[in-house]
Order: structure tokens, then C-alpha cells, then sequence
């Protein structure tokens, strides 16, 4: 059996989610891919037919179990990403291609403004930045 696909029945049996195609084949993708995936450009990865509420129903799913992230930038769309870490993206403004960038300048911010902010605690946040690819430069 291959690497890829023992990890992934893996991480499903470890969340008490059954191995059916629509999970399997769904995080499948978000593992192989690089960058946030919108529910569009997930139901055109996955090597079966999905309906998109089935689709959202998996997602949402595997978001919850905290197996993928689901974040909304601000074009106003919610993606989503297999993460092992906490991360931010950077979008280009020409192509739209989000990637991962791993830092996270905000941690100390969280600590200065939270008490200032009548806040206790933080329990997530989104950083994005913009800039244009060296794809789209070249062009």
C-alpha cells in the first residue's frame, strides 16, 4: 500500500471518520496541493463526482475535526488547506495564487494589544499578504 494512502486512512481512523471515497479523496487533495483550495477548485481535483453539498458536508467535517483549515480572505471566499503548523499566505494580486509563508509576526502583537483590547485571549487569527508571483512578473 502506498505511503500517501496509509497516511490518510490513518488520519481519518485517528478522528473516527470513516474512510469513504468522498473523505478519502478529498483530503487526498488538500495534502498533495500547496496552496488554500476553494470548494470550487477542490471539486475539480478530486478524481470523483461530488455533489457540492456532500463537498461542503466534508469539508466542513474534517474542519471541525481539525484535520484542515478553513480560512475566508479577503476576496471574500473561504478556502482550505491540509496544515501541520500555523501559518499565513501571500496572494498574488495578478494570477490570485496563494502560498504558504511560515512566519508568524503576529504572536508578539497578540501580546502587547490583547490585554489593550479588553481581551483574555486570542483563539485565531489571519495574516495575508500581497505582492504579484514570479510567474506573473515574468509575463
Amino acid at each position: 500500500m502506498e505511503k500517501a494512502t496509509k497516511t490518510i486512512e490513518k488520519i481519518l481512523e485517528d478522528n473516527n471518520l470513516k474512510n469513504t471515497k468522498g473523505h478519502f479523496n478529498v483530503l487526498s487533495v488538500l495534502i498533495k496541493e500547496k496552496h488554500p483550495l476553494s470548494v470550487e477548485n477542490v471539486g475539480k481535483k478530486i478524481s470523483i463526482k461530488i455533489n457540492t453539498t456532500t463537498l461542503y458536508r466534508i469539508l466542513d467535517k474534517l474542519s471541525k475535526k481539525g484535520i484542515i483549515y478553513q480560512t475566508t480572505f479577503l476576496d471574500g471566499k473561504t478556502y482550505y488547506e491540509y496544515q501541520k503548523h500555523h501559518h499565513h499566505h501571500i496572494t498574488c494580486t495578478k494570477c490570485g495564487i496563494k502560498n504558504k509563508v511560515d512566519f508568524c509576526v503576529s504572536k508578539e502583537i497578540e501580546k502587547i494589544n490583547i490585554k489593550k483590547a479588553g481581551f483574555v485571549e486570542i483563539n485565531d487569527h489571519v495574516l495575508e499578504f500581497f505582492g504579484v508571483c514570479k510567474k506573473c512578473q515574468k509575463k
